[in-house]
């Protein structure tokens, strides 16, 4: 499939009901479930679809449509920055240690400031274009170097093929 194919058809199924070739937006909080424990849905999220919160058709056609566009395994989507960083940070624990680029979101700060150092996170937020400076503040307990390019606010690039091969 050629790109514009895939953005356009990728993850996509006919709906069930309707047999609507493109996703509709399902506006529920709840499925029906024909058995405890049995959910409908199956392909799209691992498991079907038991409540919205945690997925639904929707969000699941979009995160596999993203999947096959970026040739990923699985793809996750949040419904806001901060939701994404928040559980990527919840995937550490108590002394591993995180480098940061320093022009990262302020809500970033705050996030490791006031609420992740209470677990025992350790973070450095450092200028991650100094690779120098990236390999001297890498620690045996440092399991994560998370940049944002362009940075926000100040639109900082980054190298992050050459940020990966320090942090590989």
């Amino acid at each position: 499939m050629k790109l514009s194919t895939k953005a356009v058809r990728a993850g996509e199924q006919p709906e069930a009901i309707t047999g609507a070739v493109t996703t509709p937006i399902f506006q529920t909080a709840t499925y029906a479930l024909d058995q405890v424990g049995v959910l409908k849905g199956k392909g799209l999220w691992p498991d079907g679809f038991d409540y919205s919160r945690v997925s639904h058709p929707t969000k699941a056609v979009l995160e596999n449509k993203l999947c096959q566009l970026e040739g990923g395994k699985r793809c996750l989507a949040f419904s806001s920055g901060m939701a994404a960083i928040t559980a990527l940070m919840h995937t550490l624990k108590a002394r591993d240690h995180i480098i940061f680029s320093e022009d990262v979101y302020g809500g970033i700060h705050r996030l490791l400031k006031q609420v992740l150092n209470k677990f025992g996170l350790e973070s450095d937020f450092i200028d991650t274009n100094n690779l120098e400076l990236v390999q001297n503040t890498i620690r045996e307990n440092t399991k994560m170097l998370f940049v944002e390019t362009p940075t926000n606010p100040l639109l900082i690039v980054y190298d992050i093929r050459a940020l990966a091969k320090l942090a590989a």
